[in-house]
């Protein structure tokens, strides 16, 4: 019988919908809560299980996890308690990093085929610490910063994938884990670190790690040109996050937060927007833009470091949003992809988009 590991993060990816650059303080987690915003981590990681489920043939499997948020409480939504093991280590009741290593130490020890854990890069780093490349794993994105090369495009390309490994239908590749200081990005300050390398099942689903490299300016100088004859007529302007966006908000002459999501009216803006504000902001405009930058090598449009943007998502045409990158930035990507937690919002914006590269330069690419 095939052994799978689960561990949940539970509080992975709170601080983006509070426009925070991650969710390690206690005091992001408790607003989060008291917001009623729901654990992303746990539910993702529920429709991983489920897509694992369905890809898997006759292949006898069993799950071990932790008990409660870190792993028992996804299986139960999958509807998989039957292949459920307890481990035993005991999670504290407000879980961190520890219980993540030692969790992670313990399905080691067990001798799991294959460990999957839902959280972000800083869940990355912490499972690296336990396993040190001894076992193979695969992350399910769910956290802010999701840069790392460990993790699948999606929560259901997770469980295909898994699922195709336990078969013994995909080899293994390693990959790099990289982070950015919490504190420094909630600063706009982007200093990518490389922890190590992981072991993870080799497929075309398995994003790249981010790429951090410096844009040329001529074609973001071209870029601008080229959205100020497009744009059109807007009474709100949103701006998400990355620095080709930030280029164009400077250049004319709006403030903009790097790692954030910013709004303008006309008179009026708002910096590093959290997902309430953003619904009060939408609510009194009808004419809304958005423009984005797709991650560079990961390839997410939508989603991760830009949840924030979903009321305005919901209300705004297709053809409203504006996707902006660098010939750089997209050589060699097949298709971008959306990963936001409302699947109505994500239909809306697949199949294929046309990005602005530069001064009246185009490119059509599939969204996924």
């Amino acid at each position: 019988m095939k052994k799978v590991g689960l561990i949940v993060n539970p509080i992975a990816g709170l601080g983006g919908y509070l426009a925070e650059g991650g969710s390690d303080r206690p005091e992001v987690v408790s607003k989060a809560v008291d917001m009623g915003i729901p654990l992303r981590s746990v539910e993702r990681a529920s429709k991983a299980l489920i897509s694992f489920k369905n890809s898997l043939s006759n292949e006898k499997v069993m799950i071990l996890s932790p008990r409660g948020l870190m792993g028992e409480k996804s299986v139960e939504i999958a509807g998989l308690k039957n292949m459920w093991r307890e481990i035993s280590y005991k999670p504290k009741k407000v879980t961190t990093g520890e219980d993540t290593l030692l969790s992670a130490e313990e399905l080691a020890d067990k001798g799991v085929d294959l460990l999957l854990f839902s959280g972000g890069d800083g869940t990355a780093r912490d499972i690296l610490s336990a396993v040190n490349g001894g076992v193979v794993v695969l992350g399910i994105p769910s956290g802010v910063k999701v840069f790392s090369g460990v993790f699948a495009e999606t929560p259901e390309a997770a469980g295909e994938i898994a699922a195709l490994y336990v078969r013994g239908l995909l080899d293994v590749d390693e990959r790099e884990v990289v982070d950015v200081d919490e504190s420094s990005y909630r600063r706009g300050i982007v200093s990518p670190r490389l922890y190590g390398y992981m072991k993870v099942p080799l497929a075309p689903s398995v994003q790249r790690s981010k790429d951090f490299k410096q844009h040329p300016k001529a074609a973001l100088e071209g870029i601008y040109r080229y959205l100020l004859e497009v744009l059109g007529d807007w009474d709100l302007l949103i701006l998400g996050p990355g620095s080709t966006v930030k280029f164009v908000a400077e250049k004319m002459g709006l403030k903009k937060s790097i790692t954030g999501v910013d709004a303008y009216s006309r008179g009026t803006e708002w910096l590093n927007v959290d997902v309430k504000q953003m619904e009060e902001i939408v609510s009194s405009h009808s004419k809304i833009k958005v423009i984005v930058t797709p991650i560079g090598g990961t390839g997410v449009l939508l989603g991760r470091g830009n949840v924030q943007l979903t009321p305005a998502l919901r209300r705004i045409d297709k053809s409203d949003l504006i996707i902006v990158a660098t010939p750089d930035k997209v050589e060699g990507v097949d298709h971008l992809i959306v990963d936001l937690d409302e699947e109505e919002v994500n239909e809306k914006f697949r199949g294929y988009a046309r990005v602005i590269t530069g001064y009246r330069e185009e490119v059509v690419i599939k969204v996924i």
